[in-house]
């Protein structure tokens, strides 16, 4: 031992594995994990298993369930290199060993004690993970009684699947004895579209309880349940009767309510109720203390105030600010906010930056098993394509919505309107026609006067590119009204437009006012029309220049141009930079990058660095043509997606979600920044990368042929050599291109890879071809 003292201990173990003929591969973590585990002394072990269940360490939270003499030995682990590092105000560990001593925790004999220490922990300042702890060692009753004294509702910060497993753990005669947690369990259920379920569980609490506040928390269940449907005239019902009931409980308690309602009102285009309720919301804001009901009233006010009326740069910095705010509380974002803020993007044209941002919203949704609540998601990623002028995207999209039978009429309203001007812009009138009169149809059952308005401009334009003006004219005079009834100025503007068009009036003051306001999304849905009458070629800005390559050797091209490691100055500079792109297209916060790239320097040397590095980042792009590289809003930093050309590993998962497995292993020349291996905030990513790199490889095998066909999986077992599909295919290709011997080798081969270096049994599958 007296060679590697004072080393760090996860070298010494990774160093122990790699003399033993093991990769440092995800595979092999465990085995790391053990060997750093087993070399502890066993004060260690019990602190590493205490801490386990927590996502951070925090001595200012945690006083009394971790000692002072603990927070000092997790101050020198921090030290040590054992996979636990620093951040603002306490500790954290690498995700992976976590997960590792979180299986240590679940076979300590202690679990159940700390779990109720936990559990009245956190009693005061976040009941709902009190709740958890409680209810995960059946202590039913404590959780009730923090239910009972906290107003959680609408609150969950745990994943679906987490929350839905642990409420399934309740007895049935238990939970009606506790109706806020009947209530939490409704909606669970309402989450995971079990609408049914969740309309019954509120039912029955309406009927066991007098009190108005737990009836008030179970109607607005039941009025979620009513929207998400499409059942907006019954939804305003149930409204106009809460809002009776609201009266007798305090303001506090009625907000999610209020915005709930707001959202009836706007889907059944009462616009005037709507903005009567926003305005009265925002008065309030100020004593509303929970961060995500004001992030969802100042988005229903970007809504309502400013995507309506055009203003779509002011719903671009809402956006924004509500993601950043709900960041800065370490709170989950509603995937909704980055649809607005794509939406915005989308009508200024900044088509780049939308598509980035539907991609996080779409990432936040998968995790949340949340399409329930926002579901025009998909029909607004469709509508980016049409303005893109990618129509077998767009189309393939609609194609996925209208698979899916959507039951909500706004969904289906907006599908087939998106349908109507794929249809117009391919020139198919007939069909567009038919779409679009669906899509009134739809609209006009919901009372929607504005979106009635938007839909029959629709019609108008399908006409007038059709060439028949007298009945584009017809509509154009019945939506006005409607549109100016809504306040829906960006459409009002371009319904003047398609009205000059059909008049055979000088269109070029209105394209001029058009484009003054920035609304390019729009006339790039229209581009049909306008070139064909107005004559104006509409292009889109190239807004690409940077060139990265991640995989195997790291590179930056500008223009062209090869940057040397020397352009960056100093090797902090470009780590610094790595650091964004790692995360791209993400905004990482101060206290994030500090955490990761500076976390043994002071507060001030840190952000001096982080300081200095952008500046020197935003100089040398400069100097060769790039403006504003690297951006910063509210406090946090991220490569500018218009800056970029093109970034390889983004184009490796394009071309993976677009299922071109071929071309997205070509563009793989190596492992994410192997100049980085050892840096925690590169592995995450990289294996990430890696295991889809694998996955390609073996789905574009299924499809490849001859020697094609065996370089492909002879590149799956250069990264994974235990790879059993891999392994089974390439022998399964040997014995069919009459190759026995080279089948009967590399099972020889495997065989002893899999007993010897192991110790496991090669899978029956693989044995039954040669044997």
């Amino acid at each position: 031992m007296s060679e590697t003292e004072g080393w760090p201990i996860g070298v010494v173990a990774a160093a122990k594995i790699v003399s033993q003929g093991g990769k440092l591969g995800k595979e092999n973590y465990k085995w790391l994990f053990e060997e750093i585990f087993s070399s502890l002394d066993n004060e260690t072990k019990k602190l590493l298993i205490k801490i386990a269940p927590l996502r951070a360490v925090y001595p200012s939270k945690l006083r009394g369930y971790l000692s002072k003499k603990e927070f000092m030995l997790l101050d020198e682990l921090s030290k040590k290199g054992l996979f636990l590092y620093k951040i603002s105000g306490g500790f954290k560990l690498h995700s992976l060993f976590r997960e590792f001593l979180r299986g240590e925790f679940e076979r300590s004999p202690y679990r159940k004690d700390l779990l109720r220490k936990l559990g009245g922990l956190f009693g005061s300042t976040n009941p709902i993970e009190s709740i958890v702890y409680y209810i995960k060692i059946g202590d039913f009753d404590s959780a009730g009684d923090v239910a009972k004294e906290n107003n959680f509702f609408s609150e969950m910060p745990y994943g679906y699947e987490t929350i839905k497993y642990l409420l399934d753990k309740i007895p049935s005669k238990k939970l009606f004895v506790i109706p806020e947690i009947a209530i939490m369990k409704a909606e669970v259920l309402l989450r995971g579209k079990n609408i049914e379920g969740a309309i019954s569980i509120v039912q029955q609490v309406v009927k066991n309880n007098a009190d108005d506040k737990i009836k008030f928390k179970a109607l607005s269940i039941e009025l979620e349940a009513l929207l998400s449907r499409g059942k907006y005239k019954d939804a305003i019902s149930t409204v106009d009767k809460m809002r009776e009931v609201a009266k007798h409980v305090p303001f506090a308690e009625t907000v999610v309510f209020y915005y709930t309602a707001a959202k009836a009102y706007y889907f059944s285009g009462r616009l005037d109720k709507a903005e009567e309720i926003v305005n009265m919301l925002i008065e309030k804001l100020n004593i509303i203390e929970s961060p995500l009901k004001r992030a969802k009233i100042l988005n229903l006010y970007s809504i309502v105030f400013q995507f309506r009326r055009g203003k779509f740069d002011e719903a671009r910095k809402t956006s924004e600010m509500l993601i950043s705010m709900l960041k800065g509380f370490n709170l989950a974002v509603d995937p909704r906010y980055y649809v607005n803020l794509a939406m915005a993007n989308m009508e200024l044209g900044e088509f780049l930056s939308a598509e980035e941002e539907f991609k996080e919203a779409y990432e936040i949704t998968d995790r949340l098993v949340w399409t329930e609540r926002i579901p025009d998601i998909d029909v607004e990623y469709g509508f980016m394509w049409l303005m893109r002028e990618e129509f077998e995207k767009a189309e393939k999209v609609f194609e996925k919505i209208e698979k899916d039978s959507p039951d909500n009429p706004f969904v289906a309203a907006s599908l087939h309107m998106g349908k109507s001007i794929l249809l117009r812009k391919r020139k198919r009138f007939l069909k567009a026609l038919k779409e679009a009169q669906i899509d009134c149809w739809i609209t006009e059952k919901m009372g929607g006067s504005a979106l009635m308005g938007e839909s029959l401009e629709n019609i108008a334009k399908i006409y007038i590119a059709k060439g028949d003006f007298e009945n584009a004219l017809e509509y154009i005079e019945r939506a006005r009204p409607l549109l100016k009834k809504g306040n829906d100025f960006a459409f009002l503007l371009n319904l003047e437009l398609m009205e000059r068009i059909a008049l055979n009036e000088n269109l070029f003051g209105q394209l001029e006012e058009i484009m003054k306001r920035g609304y390019k999304g729009m006339l790039f849905l229209d581009k049909d029309i306008i070139e064909k009458y107005a004559g104006e070629i509409l292009e889109m800005e190239v807004e690409g220049k940077l060139v990265i390559n991640t995989f195997g050797n790291f590179s930056v091209s500008v223009r062209g141009k090869l940057l040397s490691y020397k352009d960056f100055r100093r090797k902090g500079v470009l780590t610094f930079f790595k650091f964004l792109l790692a995360n791209y297209p993400r905004f990482v916060s101060m206290d994030r990058i500090i955490d990761s790239l500076y976390p043994n320097l002071s507060l001030e040397s840190a952000r001096h660095n982080v300081y200095v590095a952008v500046s020197v980042l935003n100089k040398l792009f400069s100097s060769n043509g790039v403006e504003s590289t690297i951006v910063k809003k509210f406090g946090m930093y991220r490569l500018n997606p218009t800056s970029v050309e093109r970034i390889d590993f983004v184009e490796f998962e394009n071309f993976l979600q677009e299922k071109q497995f071929l071309k997205a292993v070509n563009v793989y020349k190596g492992d994410f920044l192997e100049e980085n291996l050892y840096d925690d905030w590169t592995m995450e990513k990289r294996d990430n990368l890696l295991n889809s790199y694998v996955n390609a490889l073996v789905k574009a095998s299924q499809k490849a042929e001859g020697d094609e066909k065996e370089e492909l999986l002879k590149k799956v077992l250069e990264k994974d050599e235990l790879n059993e599909t891999a392994i089974f295919m390439l022998i399964k290709h040997y014995i069919e291109m009459g190759k026995p011997s080279r089948a009967r080798k590399l099972f020889k081969k495997m065989e002893k890879k899999f007993t010897e270096e192991y110790n496991l049994p090669i899978p029956d599958e693989i044995k039954k071809l040669v044997l």
